[in-house]
């Protein structure tokens, strides 16, 4: 019995490339933490740092496309204090209707310390 791998991976354009890659038999195996990229950093596709509307659909739509299988945990505490609670949940809505639900919203302090201060 193979034990299940978690690996924590920024997500970026190689490593969820590379993700996509590997073999739907061992996929099945892994169960990856993506770490979202600060809003600063340039976006390899786009060219330039992303808009919180872009970070918000286009983060959930890559999530959805190159990690459709299998569950996966979403670290997102370096963009939430970017995003507003709106584009946090348009982020989770779209990668989890298009993986069918697989995506599991990873806890961080910052998220903890938002969720606190906006009751």
């Amino acid at each position: 019995m193979m034990l299940p791998y978690h690996p924590a991976l920024r997500f970026k354009q190689g490593e969820y490339l590379a993700m996509s890659r590997i073999a739907r038999d061992v996929q099945r195996h892994i169960q990856p933490r993506f770490i979202l990229s600060p809003p600063k950093e340039r976006d390899p596709e786009k060219g330039k740092p992303l808009t919180e509307e872009e970070i918000a659909t286009l983060t959930g739509e890559r999530i959805a496309k190159h990690w459709p299988l299998y569950p996966a945990y979403l670290d997102a505490q370096y963009v939430a204090p970017f995003l507003d609670d709106e584009g946090l949940k348009t982020l989770f809505r779209i990668a989890q209707q298009k993986m069918n639900n697989w995506l599991l919203w990873h806890p961080s302090e910052t998220f903890r310390t938002r969720s606190i201060e906006s009751s």
